[in-house]
């Protein structure tokens, strides 16, 4: 009887109404989560492009100084480049985890992965 008499009157959330939330949230995440995922493979792509791009104009810079394209990667580092960058993709089950893989040592490129 004290019970009731405390709670008489006061109002509250019935367990209906916080399943009926916990239902929403969960749909909105259910949503979210593809959207989120997709940014995240897009940025990791947008960096492999970009890592290449810079690798590519230290190799021009090797040859303007040298007359000749590097024998791989690691003779741009420290002069032309701080550190060799890795391809966030690259970690994503393949097992090339650098650059060196795609240099073309008769042109002076670095040729992009065909990551999806």
């Amino acid at each position: 009887m004290f019970f009731r008499r405390r709670f008489r009157g006061q109002k509250g959330f019935t367990l209906i109404e916080l399943l009926a939330v916990i239902a929403i949230l969960a749909v909105l995440i259910l949503i979210a989560v593809p959207i989120i995922s997709a940014n995240i493979q897009e940025a990791k792509k947008t960096t492999c492009e970009s890592n290449i791009k810079m690798l590519n104009s230290a190799i021009q810079r090797y040859y303007f100084d040298n007359g000749s394209y590097p024998g791989d990667l690691s003779a741009l580092v420290p002069k032309y480049i701080d550190e060799m960058p890795e391809c966030p993709l690259a970690n994503d089950g393949d097992d090339n985890n650098d650059y060196d893989a795609n240099y073309d040592k008769t042109n002076g490129k670095v040729n992009p992965h065909n990551h999806q």
